[in-house]
């Protein structure tokens, strides 16, 4: 009678190797560095996560990067402790803003980029890493350019193109 029930059993515990419908507690391998989550060909289509944050350690076990999301943003960390690169990444309906007194924000060709106005009348402020203002766009469409205090303003300009001739000061 037990072998009878215990094959009716083991016909109800049909359990694809991917379904984790009557799992509980941790999913914890027995060793470290040897197991894959998914697959190439068969990789997990989504992730749930309850905590904030993902961390990524290498093949020594050591801490080599973080992925932290919040309300405002997303915070990547790349680098051993002692070097590590922390950019926090802000998105709004605005638009993108990076800060970080690390980091710096490129725009490459083709890309549009649209300044936030704030308080202080900044449309747009470039600093280099020691905090100084390198370039400014305020409101009113003045630009200014350099460190010196009070920053020289750009009172006059040219655009430069492929095969055109180009002048610094007063061309005859």
């Amino acid at each position: 009678m037990a072998n009878i029930k215990s094959k009716q059993l083991s016909s109800l515990l049909n359990v694809p190797t991917a379904s984790f419908d009557i799992v509980s507690g941790s999913l914890v391998p027995d060793a470290g560095n040897t197991y894959d989550l998914g697959s190439s060909q068969l990789p997990w289509r989504e992730l749930y996560i309850l905590s904030s944050s993902i961390n990524f350690n290498n093949s020594s076990n050591q801490s080599v990067g973080k992925l932290a999301v919040d309300t405002e943003g997303l915070q990547l960390e790349v680098g051993l402790p002692a070097q590590r690169i922390k950019q926090k990444i802000k998105v709004d309906r605005k638009g993108i803003k990076v800060e970080s007194a690390d980091g710096a924000l490129s725009i490459y060709s083709g890309s549009t980029f649209f300044g936030e106005p704030s308080s202080s009348n900044d449309l747009m402020v470039l600093k280099n890493s020691s905090g100084n203002t390198m370039f400014k766009v305020d409101n009113s469409g003045t630009v200014v350019l350099g460190t010196n205090s009070p920053l020289p303003t750009a009172q006059e300009g040219a655009i430069a193109y492929s095969g055109s001739d180009f002048y610094l000061g007063f061309a005859t």
